[in-house]
């Protein structure tokens, strides 16, 4: 089990101690700091590095990614350095090994920089006797951040959801000049309703993942709006809902399952493409963050293929025969059975609805609902092709952008 480093500003960061502890003979054998600052920072629970250490540490990892000494190519390696064991990530493979070592380095250097200071130990969140530096404190830099008194009653009244709710508050604070600039827009909805979605997302991915998550949402919108307007129905702008994608609104129903299923399909195209550009951008830069958003983005757009209504592929499916929804609720039983939570039961709940009350109306035989899921052999066969392509290619992007996550 691993131990947390909290910053006084920004997310804390899980490390394993026999990590943490090769990272610190690291910065011993580069003399960072003070040897009595470099034992505590080793040895001692709830240690506080400064903001001042902190900078030292990011510029002396900075050093260490340039150009690393025999001895710390040992250590980058996994392979025993006199008085040290080490980072132990895959000793079997030297080279990857060495890999995970410098990506974390590289984290950690990030994480020093822009922490202001940090605490060495468990990561509440809330001021206790166990996590407040005092005795231990390595300097006398800022201490990080505390709860006020509202915030732990608050968190006892409500339990896990209180820090999504007390953090979302603040967020909406420092953004409410945001809002204010954006009312006056025409799309001021799905502005603020995005800006709002980043908010939540980044409680818990951070803000950077958060931002490329919400515009890859964005851009799969985007396709319906576009298809919509070329088939002459009109339509709102996204509008974000957090946890739960986006939607956007028809002024006026589809003509016919055709129709529908093309406004459906141009959603995880455009999609598609947008993850793609995400991961070309990953793999130019070799970034992992861009590979792990166009993960993300492929997988939503797989996800969206699945035949039931609401969903895209539900909406696509009517175009080749509506008896494909059954396919659909059986995969959404499936995987309500694997992964039981809370989306898959409203999609469930909407979606099992929804195809009860279609089936019944098309298996009637109403004149109407005959006359909408009328699709010519040609188009049917257009609309699979195009399904089943977009199922392949989406399990290849996923498969090419797919991030090792590696425990640090």
């Amino acid at each position: 089990m691993g131990f947390w480093l909290t910053p006084a500003d920004g997310h804390a960061v899980e490390v394993e101690p026999s990590t943490w502890h090769a990272t610190v003979d690291l910065l011993e054998a580069r003399r960072a700091l003070d040897p009595d600052t470099l034992r505590r920072m080793r040895d001692e629970w709830d240690t506080h590095v400064s903001a001042a250490d902190a900078f030292v540490i990011a510029d002396v990892l900075d050093g260490v990614l340039e150009e690393e000494t025999p001895r710390e190519q040992l250590l980058l390696e996994g392979r025993a350095a006199a008085g040290t064991a080490g980072f132990r990530f895959d000793p079997a493979d030297s080279d990857r090994n060495r890999r995970i070592a410098m990506t974390w380095l590289t984290r950690l250097r990030d994480f020093s920089r822009s922490s202001g200071g940090f605490t060495i130990g468990w990561w509440t969140g809330t001021p206790t006797a166990a996590s407040a530096p005092a005795t231990g404190a390595v300097s006398d830099g800022p201490a990080p951040k505390t709860a006020s008194p509202w915030q732990g009653r608050l968190k006892r009244l409500l339990g896990p959801f209180a820090l999504i709710l007390i953090f979302g508050f603040q967020w909406i604070a420092k953004l409410k000049f945001v809002f204010l600039a954006i009312a006056k827009l025409k799309f001021a909805g799905s502005a603020i309703s995005g800006v709002v979605s980043i908010g939540a997302y980044a409680l818990i991915f951070g803000l950077p993942f958060a931002v490329l998550f919400v515009v890859l949402l964005f851009v799969h919108e985007m396709g319906h709006v576009l298809a919509l307007r070329r088939e002459g129905i009109k339509a709102t702008a996204p509008m974000f809902i957090p946890f739960l994608g986006a939607v956007v609104g028809m002024k006026e129903l589809p003509k016919d399952a055709w129709v529908e299923a093309k406004v459906a399909l141009a959603g995880p195209i455009l999609g598609g493409i947008g993850a793609a550009f995400v991961l070309a951008l990953g793999v130019g830069l070799d970034s992992d963050l861009l590979r792990a958003a166009a993960y993300t983005g492929f997988f939503l757009n797989l996800f969206n293929l699945l035949p039931i209504t609401p969903l895209d592929g539900g909406r696509a499916a009517a175009a080749i025969h509506p008896a494909f929804w059954l396919v659909g609720i059986a995969g959404i039983a499936a995987l309500l059975l694997l992964r039981p939570n809370l989306i898959l039961i409203l999609i469930a709940v909407i979606g099992g609805l929804d195809a009860w009350k279609r089936w019944r109306e098309y298996r009637r035989g109403d004149a109407a609902a005959r006359s909408y899921y009328q699709v010519s052999p040609l188009r049917r066969v257009i609309v699979g092709v195009t399904f089943l392509s977009l199922l392949a290619l989406f399990a290849i992007g996923m498969e090419l952008s797919f991030v090792e996550q590696d425990r640090l």
